[in-house]
């Protein structure tokens, strides 16, 4: 099994942006994990820098966002928050 290499938080454009939206909707980090089906400390794995192993999960908060935000898993993955 591989160990995935975590990545710097200035290269994942991820954790900038949840980052971003918890600000703007004053949302914690429980109530990710809750929009996302995951645990807590999976939303915190991802703001700290390391690569999301599923895909869905991030899918989900993107489009929980989508009516207000504009939010596609590309986005979310791959666009800072300012470009949306």
């Amino acid at each position: 099994m591989t160990k995935r290499k975590k990545k710097g938080t200035d290269d994942l454009v991820l954790s900038k942006n949840l980052k971003a939206i918890r600000r703007m909707y004053g949302v914690t980090i429980r109530d990710l994990a809750k929009i996302a089906g995951v645990a807590p400390s999976v939303i915190q794995s991802w703001k700290d820098g390391h690569v999301p192993h599923s895909i869905r999960s991030v899918a989900k908060i993107a489009r929980y966002y989508k009516p207000t935000l504009g939010t596609t898993l590309k986005s979310i993955l791959f666009e800072e928050v300012e470009e949306w």
